[in-house]
């Protein structure tokens, strides 16, 4: 399993990250790599990147703690986009 982490790309350029992507998976594919696992939030704006690829999906959940009653604290929280590394699950 190969694990992408960190995607990114320069207004204006979404097209290339479609097409490293699609390098990817030709290189993970001809080096006998039966999967590529990539974390994107559902809110995150590149789900435009996995919209047309087969996948699997799974769900997971986040739990905060400790905010010391600080409701602005919480709000970013849960307003925001939360990464995790899938490569470490």
């Amino acid at each position: 399993m190969l694990y992408l982490r960190n995607l990114a790309f320069k207004n204006g350029h979404q097209q290339a990250l479609r097409y490293l992507l699609q390098r990817v998976r030709n290189e993970a594919f001809q080096k006998g790599y039966v999967f590529i696992a990539i974390g994107i939030h559902e809110h995150d704006p590149l789900q435009f990147v996995v919209r047309w690829l087969p996948k699997f999906t799974f769900v997971s959940h986040c739990f905060v703690t400790s905010t010391h009653n600080n409701q602005d604290s919480l709000t970013k929280i849960v307003s925001g986009i939360p990464m995790e590394d899938y490569a470490l699950v």
